[in-house]
């Protein structure tokens, strides 16, 4: 059986998140979009409320929750807008890095001034595109250098989904500031798959959503095509999918929590799950629509761009499937 309950200080946090989303994120969905970036007023919102690196260590000035804690507020967040969740995220696969790679020391450093500068962002460089490298003061590498300035990033802006946060080409040109005590990677790709399999829900939860909702009142031959058979169990299917990805990262960042021995494993099965599920929910989302699913009126066809891209971001599905099925990790083999 699975169960747990936040602390009141954790579930205030989440009922914080999904507020925050929904009046400040998904009315400005499209805004944000074609700006190709969440405006500066939202972000120093998001870390007023305490939201920025809401896992990170407590002992540094965060919020310092479980991990299955900030999955239930990333959920919330990427239920209003992928997109924007992502962007919001400053400290990132870079942060976790740091977190588990660095001394004292070194997280005090590179992590407390987040704290300060609601406008910070921190990229890790695993390959040759970098997430947001182009806006970042901090960039870790896959080595573990750490590099505060020094480079400069050209992001690419014809992307097809999450425009919020475009991938970068990064070029480091100085020497790096330091290099973590410990290769902190690893552990950061595992744990940050299991916030992409919360995202991925909350995004699917949205799209789910607003399918059924336009299966209930669109009508043909005198009804709602939500009560066709076709559509009522393709509905069904994807409310069932949704509910099983989500059980199953809830069941995985607890077991990271809890520091269980196969809490790897079970991060690689949520993340493979979510993953597929989302391509699974967006696209057939955009198909209850039909027409109207391919048009900005609706933003299920956000979704289902912004859908794939969250698929080859960090520990890729195939990659994670590939890992629960064998165990066998070479970070040039599950990233991207």
């Amino acid at each position: 059986m699975i169960a747990f309950s936040p602390e009141e200080d954790e579930q205030l946090l989440v009922d914080s998140a999904r507020a925050f989303a929904q009046t400040r994120l998904r009315p400005r969905l499209r805004a944000f979009e074609e700006a190709r970036g969440v405006a500066d007023d939202v972000r120093r919102a998001f870390h007023e409320l305490g939201l920025v690196g809401m896992d990170l260590p407590a002992e540094l000035g965060f919020a310092g929750v479980s991990l299955t804690t900030r999955a239930l507020a990333e959920e919330e967040l990427a239920a209003a807008d992928l997109g924007a969740c992502v962007a919001l995220d400053a400290t990132g696969l870079a942060g976790e890095a740091i977190r588990a790679g660095g001394t004292p020391e070194q997280r005090k450093r590179w992590l407390s001034p987040f704290l300060d500068d609601p406008l910070r962002r921190a990229a890790m460089k695993l390959d040759d595109a970098v997430l947001g490298g182009a806006r970042a003061q901090l960039l870790v590498t896959a080595d573990g250098s750490v590099y505060e300035g020094g480079f400069t990033g050209v992001e690419d802006r014809d992307v097809l989904g999450i425009a919020e946060l475009p991938p970068a080409k990064v070029n480091i040109s100085g020497a790096a500031s330091g290099k973590l005590a410990s290769d902190g990677v690893r552990s950061a790709l595992f744990r940050y798959a299991g916030v992409n399999a919360a995202r991925a829900v909350g995004c699917a939860r949205a799209a789910f959503e607003h399918a059924r909702r336009y299966a209930e009142e669109r009508t043909a031959f005198g009804k709602p095509i939500g009560h066709f058979q076709a559509i009522a169990f393709l509905l069904a299917d994807m409310a069932m999918e949704i509910d099983g990805a989500r059980l199953l990262t809830w069941r995985a960042c607890r077991a990271l929590d809890r520091g269980a021995a196969d809490a790897e494993r079970s991060l690689a099965q949520a993340a493979a799950q979510a993953r597929d599920m989302l391509a699974f929910v967006t696209s057939n989302a955009v198909q209850i629509l039909g027409g109207a699913g391919y048009v900005q009126d609706h933003p299920v066809e956000k979704w289902m761009r912004d859908a794939r891209v969250l698929a080859a971001y960090g520990l890729t599905a195939d990659a994670a499937r590939a890992f629960a099925a064998s165990g066998e990790f070479e970070i040039g083999e599950v990233v991207s």
